[in-house]
């Protein structure tokens, strides 16, 4: 594994309606096990050269001295790794961030409708100077280009995923609309976005991808998630026990489902935490969304990017 998602806290002091992370964290979980931490990650080393730690939470900027202890305990206890550290954060208390940033090699803000409002924005706007900030943003439904237009000013790449949700909360026509609107933005704004709803990324373009097994995320193979307490899990949305065993099962049926579909060398058979946690309908449902996403970046020319270090990271290669 050369990617670590580390859990800092469970604690969040944001709500957003749409979450997956409150189906399994306890609110008030606030617990954290750095020698177990450390072992654990330790565990998943192989000889890579590099590794990237992605701090995670709950809000991982609630506990920085955290951070700040896994940041010195990784390289004393590996020398030989060169560990890159990034922070995944809701941007609210983006001033807690500054001091690191000269040790961090990307921060990830989220921008929507609960972090707008509270927004740590002259914070943001110095590390913005400092350091890659990638805007994260999750397709939910609603005036989507508005976060994206909020995200432009500071951000030096712009991603945006689909709400992962049993049910569509939106019309898929919305969502449409959505990628023409913000495939303009990314024309106009130099094209730093890449597009990316945990299917693929466009980077590349509307290319296909040399072949591989490996899901868009890189789970099972680049990708792990590591708790507070030490364990160790396929990724932050199956982070719970049964978790391997259906990841496992839902693998197998992936390979057959996807088995001749012309978009299986782009989308490389999405996000199979879909189909462990809603099943089949909800993981069609997805399907039919990616469908559209290469019709619209299609239709527009989109070319993607000129990849960097960073934009690989958020698009893991075979």
């Amino acid at each position: 594994m050369d990617q670590v998602y580390l859990s800092i806290t469970d604690r969040c002091n944001l709500r957003c309606r749409w979450c997956f992370w409150e189906d399994y964290a306890s609110e008030h979980n606030d617990a954290f096990d750095l020698g177990a931490v450390t072992r654990a990650i330790g565990s998943c080393l192989n000889g890579q050269p590099s590794v990237t730690v992605v701090f995670y939470g709950g809000e991982p900027t609630l506990r920085m001295d955290r951070v700040r202890d896994v940041m010195a305990r990784l390289p004393e206890a590996h020398p030989r790794i060169h560990w890159r550290f990034a922070v995944q954060t809701n941007g609210t208390r983006l001033s807690d961030v500054v001091p690191l940033a000269d040790d961090l090699w990307y921060l990830s803000v989220s921008f929507n409708e609960y972090t707008l409002p509270e927004m740590d924005w002259p914070a943001l706007e110095a590390l913005a100077t400092q350091l890659p900030i990638v805007a994260r943003l999750v397709y939910a439904g609603g005036d989507f280009t508005r976060y994206v237009r909020a995200a432009m000013p500071h951000a030096s790449h712009v991603y945006w995923q689909l709400v992962s949700a049993p049910t569509l909360p939106f019309a898929p026509e919305a969502y449409r609309e959505a990628l023409r609107e913000t495939l303009g933005l990314a024309a106009e704004s130099g094209r730093r976005f890449i597009p990316f709803d945990y299917a693929w990324a466009c980077t590349r373009g509307p290319q296909p991808y040399p072949a591989s097994t490996d899901f868009p995320c890189g789970i099972g193979k680049h990708l792990t998630y590591v708790d507070t307490d030490g364990n160790e899990f396929p990724c932050d949305e199956l982070a719970f026990p049964e978790a391997r065993d259906r990841l496992a099962d839902a693998l197998g049926r992936l390979e057959t489902l996807c088995e001749g579909c012309d978009l299986l060398p782009y989308c490389r058979r999405r996000c199979p935490a879909i189909y462990v946690k809603h099943g089949p309908d909800a993981f069609a449902a997805y399907c039919g969304l990616t469908r559209m996403l290469f019709e619209e970046v299609s239709a527009a020319g989109y070319a993607g990017r000129v990849p960097d270090e960073v934009s690989l990271q958020c698009e893991v290669l075979p």
